[in-house]
């Protein structure tokens, strides 16, 4: 397919267009699912459940197959929610988390709050709504190599037995209307989400560290006791990342207990810009990327942010409050290019990246030295 011919805004219209067909036709195909398994037509086809029908039959993928099956047995109790595929209003992962909470009465409400949420906020507010007890703390040694993949292939095996025979075989034969869901199951992932919400403000995380980590962990909680008797792990590693994120915001954005106009101005892209400036941009900007696309939406970027020129060096632009903002990476090289050209921007990104001897490339446009940060 050749899309070179169609201009930007004709390309976006495009795939624009395309996604609302996508929708409209995995609702269709949803709502298909549904109707061959109250007709049981997968067992014809000598597919023993509605999830083998799925992979075997029709080439989905396990959590492909998964995603479609659930939701097509929650649309046999709750046909309005097609409608909400269909509209981009309720996407199949948010359907999943939102399985088991699901009632005649809440549905709707439901639905319009997960509306345009990320799977991260839907989380969050299952947890405020069904809180779940705080874990308790432990450090415990991983098996050996070996041992461990083994194991991961146990619980691989185990977990898709699980799917295979507990969430997707076919439910028990019900009158017409009164299908149910069959009993909740997760299925096999590739690797478990490190943070989950487990009530309001409460989280769990699950890590894997060195044993010089585990070590330097102990030191410190040991340190604390006398602050902190209970040794509370949760104390310890808050405490830390404190000390980190004060000593980082003094490093890269200049922040200080004490602001004042240093003697020596902090380097951007070359220029001399002072910290006290600094400081100013990144905390006008809110610490947050300040490109905002020709639909109004603001970049959302928190990581790789830096300091830019709005009117670029090369054309006069000066280190002042006014001429500076904070970027991502990304726009901030996306920038350079509308301003030079990508080809003589990639050039100057290969000039520094042999300069300083690097391998990897740069891909920022503080490297092309041309916005300046």
């Amino acid at each position: 397919m050749h899309l070179q011919h169609l201009s930007n805004d004709a390309l976006l219209a495009s795939l624009k267009s395309l996604a609302t067909g996508e929708r409209r036709l995995l609702a269709r195909i949803i709502a298909h699912l549904a109707e061959i398994e109250e007709r049981r037509l997968h067992l014809d086809l000598a597919s023993s459940s509605m999830f083998d029908f799925c992979t075997r039959r029709l080439g989905f993928s396990e959590g492909e197959a998964f995603r479609r099956i659930v939701a097509a047995r929650l649309i046999r109790r709750f046909p309005r929610l097609l409608a909400a595929i269909e509209e981009g209003r309720l996407h199949l992962s948010t359907l999943v988390l939102l399985r088991d909470e699901l009632t005649e009465a809440n549905v709707d409400e439901l639905v319009d709050a997960t509306s345009g949420k990320s799977k991260r906020e839907v989380q969050e507010l299952i947890a405020r709504r069904c809180p779940r007890p705080d874990v308790a703390t432990s450090i415990r040694k991983l098996p050996e190599a070996k041992e461990r993949g083994r194991a991961s292939a146990t619980s691989a095996t185990s977990a898709t037995s699980a799917l295979l025979q507990r969430t997707l075989d076919p439910p028990p034969a019900m009158p017409s209307g009164l299908a149910r869901v069959a009993p909740p199951a997760t299925p096999p992932r590739p690797a478990r989400e490190p943070v989950v919400p487990l009530s309001e403000g409460r989280y769990k995380l699950e890590l894997t560290m060195s044993a010089s980590l585990r070590e330097k962990l102990e030191h410190a909680r040991e340190l604390l006791r006398h602050a902190h008797p209970g040794g509370d792990l949760a104390v310890v590693v808050e405490r830390a990342v404190d000390l980190l994120i004060e000593k980082l915001e003094k490093a890269k954005l200049g922040k200080s207990d004490r602001p004042q106009r240093p003697r020596e101005p902090a380097k951007v892209g070359g220029e001399q810009v002072a910290r006290a400036t600094r400081r100013e941009v990144f905390a006008r900007d809110g610490m947050q990327c300040a490109f905002v696309g020709a639909d109004g939406e603001r970049c959302p970027a928190r990581s790789f942010l830096e300091l830019d020129h709005v009117r670029p060096r090369a054309r006069g632009g000066d280190g002042t409050t006014e001429n500076l903002r904070v970027l991502c990476r990304e726009h901030n090289r996306h920038l350079a290019e509308a301003a030079f050209g990508r080809a003589y921007v990639e050039r100057r990104i290969s000039e520094r990246r042999r300069a300083c001897g690097l391998r990897a490339p740069f891909i920022g446009a503080t490297d092309a030295g041309d916005r300046g940060g």
